[in-house]
């Protein structure tokens, strides 16, 4: 029998997270950072259940839910059609997770530094890799750019992915460059969610007006 390669190395990345929690637990304070403001300073703390295992529990419940999701979407027979974009998606965020995790162990003992260089390098990676497989989703109701427009149409899905997918990158890439010159750090969120959020919903909408007065001319021509 052949072994599910996808699902070995999730669980490989579930088992890091849990064991990274199960190290440190004991060795922590009652009593650590759970929050960090615009500037990347700490601004809120809490008990360090919070801090440790929040994450390992998130990423066990949201792994079932990918596991679920296939099996109850309409449109569950496209998933075959890009297996190897919802596998590298589900790696992808586990392995952002696990990098979350390690960074904020590591603030706990380093209070002094700022967050934010660390989320722009895990947020830079993780848009950049989703983008690079944005373009090969096909239709579905749980994943990807879901408007109602992209739903309607299979073409405006296909080239609003393929849209998307560019902005991710260029969102990632904005990331990962501001990590070396520290622009406004929340200008650059702000543009980088801007690009990777709001550009393709639009971008959906006017694409679907075309391909509808395109078809409603063509409908009167005749």
């Amino acid at each position: 029998m052949k072994p599910n390669w996808w699902l070995i190395v999730k669980l490989v990345l579930i088992a890091k997270i849990v064991a990274l929690s199960a190290w440190f637990y004991p060795l922590l304070p009652e009593t650590v950072p759970i929050h960090w403001n615009a500037a990347g300073e700490i601004d809120g703390y809490g008990h360090k259940f919070w801090s440790v295992l929040l994450i390992p529990i998130m990423v066990i419940v949201l792994q079932g839910l990918f596991w679920v999701i296939p099996k109850i979407d309409p449109n569950r027979e496209k998933y075959k059609q890009f297996v190897k974009a919802w596998q590298m998606f589900q790696i992808g965020f586990l392995i952002f997770m696990l990098y979350l995790h390690s960074v904020i162990l590591y603030l706990i003992f380093h209070p002094q530094e700022s967050i934010l260089p660390f989320m722009q390098i895990g947020l830079g990676v993780f848009f950049v890799l989703i983008g690079n497989y944005m373009g090969k989703i096909r239709q579905n109701y749980f994943f990807g750019i879901r408007t109602p427009w992209t739903l309607k149409n299979e073409e405006v899905w296909n080239k609003t992915h393929r849209l998307g997918g560019w902005c991710f990158v260029v969102a990632g890439l904005l990331f990962l460059v501001n990590t070396t010159f520290q622009w406004q750090v929340v200008l650059v969120f702000i543009v980088a969610l801007f690009l990777a959020a709001v550009v393709p919903i639009v971008y959906s909408y006017v694409l679907y007006r075309k391909i509808v007065a395109i078809r409603d001319s063509s409908l009167r021509s005749e």
